[in-house]
């Protein structure tokens, strides 16, 4: 790996954590409002399944963001 590669990793993995913990705050935000369907475990259910898929998108987003930062300079670098 060189340097390039492993600066491309951090940026991918720390935009893909903003992302992630942006839709996390703002779902809990949404679902600590007020109960969920008139029930308190459908709100809890809600939450959990914003949480996976949220984290999810965290560890997709970042092996997507790498592999386009990566592949983006590579072009660019091919065309000059």
């Amino acid at each position: 790996m060189d340097e390039r590669f492993r600066q491309n990793a951090v940026l991918a993995k720390l935009k893909a954590s903003n992302i992630a913990f942006t839709i996390i705050f703002v779902a809990l935000i949404v679902l600590c409002r007020g109960r969920l369907f008139g029930n308190f475990e459908y709100t809890l259910i809600a939450a959990i399944i914003m949480l996976s898929l949220a984290l999810a998108l965290r560890i997709f987003l970042s092996e997507y963001l790498l592999y386009r930062y990566d592949h983006d300079e590579q072009i660019d670098n091919s065309e000059e």
